[in-house]
């Protein structure tokens, strides 16, 4: 174990051998976390028979709770989508806050103090606290694979009890357009009805997209997939060119101005939910609805099934 110096206030890692040269050394810290963390780091090196012990500095610099985020991020969130990044970007950072960005990874990340993270934003939404689990999910992952924790957390994710497969009627679509702040978000919202597009998808959504009466979509996980256009969605996208001059944060910001001062009972993934449901109600296959919203698996369209025709008389003629 790491000692501390009196006279100078330093603190020394305990001598290790060199594999190459044979010689002891031992290294001198301004924390006994740091000098903590180089002994961590020798022992590993010895342990897998590297032929030298680590540098003080990478090892140092590479083992903060800040160091590790910049490592994850990289490996892991280097090429997802700018979303994604910023969200799990902004939970790591405010881990780091609470427990110190320069204090040893090793020494704080853990799942008392993931707990104790969650425990802080109680009133915060299922969905908004699953993001940070991934967020302190993926911190865990890297670490443990890099070798600086020894257990291996996982947070599972909270289940949403209250979640209801809600979708538009036609005095909620009523309500939208009159609600829209203006004639092109009106639009917005219509062409996204009519199409079951994500929010990321319908802002990107350019004229060139079109083929005919078929839009190509560039959707999530960069997978491209082609919607059919009905005449009045062409005639939408038309008007507009596209509505790729939209802003995800904006929309956002205005379903949720609209939520509050409207009564509206819907967000703008609720437009999806909505195509979808009608999609079943009006007797679509199930595979029909998850080639058009570009679902990736079979499990996420299924639910809403239930909403088939004759869905539950079917079921009750088999146990009859």
């Amino acid at each position: 174990m790491a000692s501390l110096v009196k006279r100078s206030g330093k603190w020394l890692s305990k001598p290790f051998k060199c594999p190459l040269t044979g010689s002891k050394t031992t290294k001198q810290f301004s924390t006994k976390e740091l000098a903590e963390a180089y002994e961590r780091a020798c022992e590993r090196a010895i342990s897998l028979g590297l032929p030298n012990l680590p540098d003080v500095a990478v090892v140092t610099n590479g083992q903060t709770i800040r160091s590790l985020i910049d490592a994850t991020m990289r490996s892991r969130y280097g090429h997802s989508a700018k979303d994604t990044q910023t969200a799990m970007r902004y939970w790591m950072d405010v881990y780091a806050r609470r427990v110190g960005d320069d204090s040893i990874a090793a020494d704080v990340l853990t799942k008392d103090a993931a707990l104790e993270l969650l425990d802080g934003y109680v009133s915060k939404s299922v969905s908004t606290r699953n993001v940070i689990r991934n967020a302190l999910n993926a911190l865990f992952a890297e670490a443990s694979e890099r070798g600086m924790i020894t257990k291996r957390v996982h947070l599972r994710a909270e289940k949403r009890t209250d979640r209801k497969d809600y979708f538009l009627n036609d005095e909620d679509e009523a309500l939208l357009y009159r609600a829209a702040p203006s004639d092109e978000y009106r639009d917005l919202f219509r062409f996204t009805l009519l199409t079951g597009l994500r929010l990321s998808e319908a802002v990107e959504v350019r004229t060139e997209h079109a083929q005919g009466n078929v839009l190509r979509v560039d959707g999530k996980g960069s997978k491209t997939r082609r919607v059919p256009l009905t005449d009045e969605a062409m005639r939408l996208l038309e008007k507009h060119q596209g509505f790729w001059r939209f802003n995800k944060v904006n929309v956002k910001a205005v379903m949720t101005s609209m939520k509050k001062r409207h009564g509206l009972p819907c967000t703008f993934h609720t437009l999806r939910h909505t195509t979808a449901s009608r999609l079943a109600m009006r007797g679509a296959s199930v595979l029909v609805i998850k080639e058009l919203l570009g679902h990736s698996s079979l499990e996420t369209t299924q639910k809403y099934m239930h909403l088939a025709p004759g869905a539950l008389d079917e079921v009750a003629s088999l146990l009859g």
